[in-house]
């Protein structure tokens, strides 16, 4: 009876977990499922109103050379060489400059650009544990390079995890605070600065001025080569003299730098790298043209142009680059492409969440039907009638979760094409009307011939009794 009783009681137990689980996730599922519907909306919208500035771009947009004084308060496309000596110089204060005013002196390195980025890494000592269903952790580590810091005080403190850090990452022990601090001139990780303003066109004062929103569209993505200026830099640390590659506090300078051998880093240490290094790169976007859609004053300074609202779109102001040349039909073609793409990933991924919202809030059918699996298990054939139950609930759940999650999201995106683009939904309605006209005058015609066929069987049959009838009345005569 005791050991009837601690059953019946695990059971009980297991029974309200899986009661409130199924009653949690539910809940997530009713609050996911709305918004996730209001997300599809959103899209829509978003891109409905996007392809109507970018539409609209295209026919309001007028092609102009590349002469500002010929162009006068237009809203114009061109597309024209950048004038290199525009454009901005960057030295190390432009990325390092709040952390100290001095480090252009101490690091003497330059680059004329229209954007670029900088980006600091130290060499560490890095943790992985594993559990793999064991008591204990099991940790390797490995030195990286990593644009922050690894706090290696939360690093697990076992004679394991000593030993195997002792073989991963070298000298790691001689240092009292385990990975060092990064350097005080420097800003650790990616740092990206802008020019204020860059001139395209054929002459300094027919250019047109690129102003800075503009010129943030241009990414750096180009390395800076730095092998011009590898007689400015002296060396990297020299551990023989004292001074080792996790000394700290360290403040970088030309004298402590090197350039590497391929020409793309500023490093501290003489390669193999050691704890402690520290490596510098760089990069820009230096076009050679730019292709430009956006309102022209009577300055030839380019700024945003004015779009219109109406059908749920709010008016709004627009201006596009790209670094490449290019005509005015291939940048159109660009921004539609550009647009649709992100809307399809939204799509889609909104729908499996719908999906999934739903499947949540349909679990507590699963778990009702779990339960009922459970109960029906002490019968004859329990076993087996608990998984077909089981097994028929879920396949329904997921059924149900499919049709319905599809529907909603179809059904939300048809609803916004149904009231922003009247004209689409029509065509799309017209569409459909006629699959059904078709489909069915198909099955009226599938059905007049069967009883057609039908007439013709019934006929032949008819005409074989009758001769065998006058067959045997002949028969009969004689």
């Amino acid at each position: 009876m005791g050991l009837d009783s601690e059953r019946e009681e695990e059971n009980d137990d297991e029974r309200g977990g899986k009661t409130a689980s199924s009653c949690l996730m539910c809940c997530m599922g009713l609050l996911a499922f709305p918004l996730v519907l209001f997300l599809l909306m959103w899209n829509e919208k978003h891109f409905v109103c996007k392809n109507k500035v970018v539409l609209e771009a295209a026919e309001k947009a007028v092609w102009v050379e590349c002469d500002a004084g010929k162009t006068q308060d237009v809203f114009a496309f061109f597309t024209c060489p950048v004038k290199q000596s525009s454009l901005q110089t960057f030295t190390m204060a432009a990325f390092n400059g709040d952390v100290d005013s001095n480090v252009s002196a101490d690091i003497p390195f330059s680059f004329t650009a229209a954007s670029g980025s900088q980006l600091v890494e130290m060499y560490q000592c890095q943790e992985e544990c594993t559990r793999n269903d064991k008591p204990v952790e099991t940790c390797t580590y490995t030195m990286v390079w990593a644009h922050h810091k690894i706090n290696s005080n939360e690093f697990v403190q076992t004679k394991d995890a000593e030993t195997a850090r002792k073989v991963g990452c070298p000298a790691f022990e001689l240092v009292p605070s385990g990975n060092p601090e990064s350097p005080r001139n420097l800003h650790m990780g990616s740092s990206t600065n802008y020019a204020d303003a860059i001139l395209a066109g054929k002459g300094n004062d027919t250019s047109y001025t690129i102003n800075h929103r503009l010129v943030q569209m241009l990414a750096p993505t180009e390395p800076v080569p730095l092998s011009a200026f590898r007689a400015a830099f002296m060396g990297p640390l020299d551990p023989s003299s004292g001074v080792n590659p996790w000394t700290r506090p360290m403040v970088l300078a030309a004298s402590r730098l090197t350039v590497s051998v391929t020409g793309t880093h500023l490093e501290s240490c003489a390669q193999p790298a050691q704890l402690g290094c520290i490596r510098l790169s760089f990069l820009q976007s230096k076009p050679a043209d730019v292709s430009v859609l956006a309102h022209v004053s009577s300055a030839g300074e380019v700024g945003p142009q004015t779009f219109s609202g109406g059908w749920g779109c709010e008016a709004s102001s627009k201006q596009w680059l790209l670094p490449t040349k290019m005509t005015k039909d291939e940048m159109i073609a660009f921004l539609k492409e550009e647009g649709q793409s992100s809307a399809w990933v939204i799509r889609a991924v909104g729908i499996i969440l719908s999906v999934l919202s739903v499947f949540c809030v349909l679990q507590p059918i699963s778990a009702a039907a779990d339960i009922v699996g459970d109960c029906v298990r002490i019968m004859p054939c329990g076993s087996l009638i608990e998984d077909k139950l089981e097994g028929m609930v879920d396949w329904l759940v997921c059924v149900i979760s499919l049709n319905v999650g599809c529907t909603c999201s179809l059904l939300v995106i048809a609803l916004v094409w149904a009231f922003m683009r009247p004209t689409y939904a029509l065509a799309a309605l017209a569409v459909a009307g006629c699959c059904c006209v078709g489909a069915v005058g198909a099955k009226k015609e599938m059905g007049t011939q069967d009883l057609r066929q039908r007439e013709l069987r019934r006929r032949r049959l008819k005409g074989g009794d009758d001769e065998e009838s006058g067959s045997g009345s002949e028969t009969e005569a004689e």
